[in-house]
């Protein structure tokens, strides 16, 4: 049996978030907070292809998967619970490694089984190797079976623009009780919003020989026009496919009565 590692990792956020609560909402405001996270850790030998499965998972609870420039799967993983009432700062009520027996990994399969009894939501973070096939498997459900190019996360229910490292995906598993999507960092210019969320008006789709799926990430203005699309799935006709993406055409979305910039992920299959 391969030896599960529990450690600590250092996070020092420094991010913004959209005020609520007594802060007047929409105002940005500079958050700093360092803490050590209590996580499991282990590192994987994988080969060509990596199944993922995940049982028990909860709308709160944080799945992120990056794709590296590595022959090994890093990952890290445990329980948050969120400090009570609403969310105005990085509210961590306590951290915990995942409890003895959680998580089972071989060089094919990595499984985190969630016990009903759990207090506070999952966070699981790993790093894959850009070469490998991963195929995540949700509650029996497979979602996605792709080479990535760019990080991808689950989260309530959907697909979302993943995070690069570890720490960036502890700090969105912290914000259960924001009912919308936030900006969480000052370099972001969008909202990150589910697709369930967003109505497209015009689809242009590429053509291909073989069927496809494809997890497109789209950056769309207030208008709702794209003006970026990243096809996160790795594909060697990715770039010729994305100038058909570009040429999509969304509703704008509104918050606060306003139209904003936006960020969604969708399956896109032609």
């Amino acid at each position: 049996m391969r030896h599960i590692k529990t450690g600590l990792f250092l996070l020092a956020a420094g991010f913004f978030l959209i005020g609520t609560g007594g802060t007047a909402l929409g105002q940005r405001r500079a958050v700093e907070h360092r803490m050590e996270i209590q996580v499991t850790n282990q590192t994987i030998n994988v080969g060509e292809r990596l199944t993922i499965r995940i049982d028990g998972v909860q709308p709160n609870d944080m799945i992120n998967l990056a794709p590296k420039e590595q022959t090994t799967a890093q990952v890290a993983a445990g329980i948050m619970v969120p400090a009570p009432g609403r969310v105005t700062t990085l509210g961590i009520g306590s951290t915990s490694p995942l409890p003895d027996g959680a998580l089972s990994v071989t060089p094919s399969e990595v499984r985190i089984t969630r016990a009903t009894n759990w207090t506070g939501n999952l966070f699981f973070h790993v790093d894959v190797p850009m070469q490998t096939q991963v195929t995540l498997v949700i509650n029996d459900q497979p979602l996605l079976n792709a080479k990535l190019s760019a990080p991808v996360a689950f989260w309530r229910e959907a697909f979302h623009p993943g995070f690069s490292i570890a720490p960036e995906t502890f700090v969105r598993a912290t914000l259960p009780n924001i009912d919308r999507e936030e900006r969480i960092r000052p370099e972001e210019e969008a909202y990150r919003v589910p697709p369930s969320k967003v109505q497209v008006l015009k689809r242009v789709l590429p053509s291909s020989d073989t069927a496809r799926e494809l997890l497109v990430a789209f950056r769309v203005n207030e208008q709702g026009q794209v003006f970026a699309a990243h096809v996160l799935t790795h594909d060697p006709q990715a770039a010729a496919y994305a100038e058909n993406f570009k040429q999509w055409v969304f509703a704008p979305y509104v918050v606060d009565g306003k139209p904003v910039p936006f960020l969604t992920v969708m399956k896109v299959s032609f």
